[in-house]
């Protein structure tokens, strides 16, 4: 799930990366996991995230749900952490005012704006109460010259919500930075088939801007960039890991299945066999592994005399190709290619 809501990937890809790894899971599977955890990952991530500063960049970008365009609007402050998002199937005064209402309001989770059940979403009462602020209040929004934001804003101040210092700026090149934010969500709508209902769309949407969130380090305590900290973080989330287990998962996250054993398995998990040293560019491996890629060159080598035997010239050549290879990572950790072998 976590590598759909991060990756340009289709679940159809998945599907075949989850069975190059011995996994058989269905990408409808992997769809009904999107669809109910990707909420529940925003929400669960909802407090750990830093604190925004007073200046605001709003703007909302185009999403086809079922061959119609509705409308996801974005907020971020000018350090490009990203405040609140909202899809609407409106782009008016209404809808960019209930926006600002929901970023004032950001609360554990998010929720869909649809006119017809607007009134469940956000008690009008919180909404008109200014005491129930729950974020800090913006000096300065930066929006583009859509005529719908001044109405809105407007609307804020007379109602209370916004104080009247509140500058609004109509400055098209201040909002460069989250128009380039917006790529990185429209980049991850791309690989699939479109979406077919706001409500699938929204809790995909969820997923997408939490892990972006994850990206850019808005999470108290990572980095940007922390790809270790973000495996590690959702894990912590779901309590699918303990502790133990999760600090191994962050140190050993760029190693490969030839040094692992299998690619991000537990050591408790045992060992398996796998020929993603060939291609892989991060492969990193210790003189203690020696043994096994003895044992490994041992087994090639007579695959290769039998390939030779029967005629099949292509497996030759694979089996050459991998005993190169070999001989190759055992020249590099100045290694005998002869000597004890694994036996596991």
């Amino acid at each position: 799930m976590r590598w759909y809501l991060r990756y340009s990937l289709g679940y159809r890809d998945l599907e075949e990366i989850m069975l190059e790894r011995g996994l058989q899971v269905d990408h409808t599977t992997i769809y009904r996991w999107v669809q109910r955890y990707a909420p529940e990952l925003e929400k669960r991530t909802r407090p750990h995230l830093k604190a925004y500063n007073d200046s605001w960049r709003v703007d909302e970008t185009y999403i086809k749900i079922k061959k119609t365009w509705m409308y996801l609007y974005r907020a971020v402050d000018s350090g490009g952490q990203t405040l609140e998002f909202l899809l609407s199937p409106a782009r008016d005064a209404e809808a960019a005012t209930h926006f600002f209402r929901k970023a004032l309001h950001i609360s554990t989770s998010s929720t869909l704006y649809t006119r017809s059940h607007q009134e469940q979403i956000v008690p009008p009462t919180a909404l008109a109460d200014p005491r129930t602020l729950t974020t800090l209040l913006p000096r300065v929004i930066n929006v583009d010259k859509n005529a719908a934001y001044p109405k809105a804003i407007a609307e804020l101040k007379a109602s209370g919500i916004l104080p009247a210092s509140v500058k609004l700026r109509q400055v098209k090149y201040l909002n460069n930075l989250i128009e380039q934010d917006h790529r990185f969500i429209k980049r991850l709508t791309k690989p699939g088939m479109g979406f077919f209902s706001l409500e699938t769309t929204w809790r995909t949407l969820q997923g997408f801007e939490i892990m972006n969130m994850l990206r850019k380090g808005q999470v108290q305590g990572m980095k940007k960039g922390d790809v270790r900290g973000q495996v590690a973080l959702v894990a912590t989330l779901y309590g699918i890991l303990a502790q133990e287990a999760v600090e191994w998962l962050k140190a050993n996250f760029f190693k490969t299945e030839l040094e692992l054993g299998r690619c991000l398995r537990l050591p408790e998990e045992g060992p398996w066999e796998c020929d993603l040293y060939l291609t892989c560019s991060k492969f990193v491996t210790t003189p203690a592994y020696a043994p096994r890629l003895r044992r490994r060159r041992r087994i090639e080598r007579a695959l290769m005399e039998e390939a030779q035997e029967k005629g099949w010239v292509r497996e030759v050549e694979r089996h050459q190709c991998t005993i190169q290879r070999l001989e190759k990572l055992l020249t590099d950790l100045t290694e005998p290619l002869e000597g004890p072998e694994a036996i596991d």
